[in-house]
């Protein structure tokens, strides 16, 4: 029996947790960030680009002597940025916007 209430009560914290992270994100999160709002317009960009530098960075990575979570953080770092310039650019070719299904954005021309 007292297995079972454990595993209940893990749930119930966990549930609970979840709720709170979005109840305090809900309050607190109420300004708008050019930053994310760029992030989330391009995210399905990214999510097509990312493989090829994060294995790229890894494969870079491989003789250096770091710890795995500066490596990791090197890594996760380099593949958002990357990523993120591969997916703007991309956007500027004609056919790019079409293939990862963002809508072509106005070059300014001076």
């Amino acid at each position: 029996m007292v297995p079972i209430a454990a595993d209940l009560s893990f749930v119930l914290a966990c549930a609970t947790g979840c709720f709170f992270l979005i109840a305090v994100s809900l309050h607190f999160a109420t300004r708008h960030s050019r930053l994310l709002d760029s992030l989330s317009a391009n995210a399905y960009g990214l999510y097509l680009v990312h493989y090829n530098f994060a294995v790229w960075l890894q494969y870079a990575l491989l003789g250096t002597v770091l710890f795995a979570m500066n490596k990791a953080a090197v890594v996760f770092g380099g593949t958002l940025i990357l990523s993120w310039i591969a997916a703007l650019g991309v956007q500027r070719i004609p056919f790019g916007a079409q293939l990862i299904g963002v809508p072509r954005r106005a070059v300014a021309t001076s």
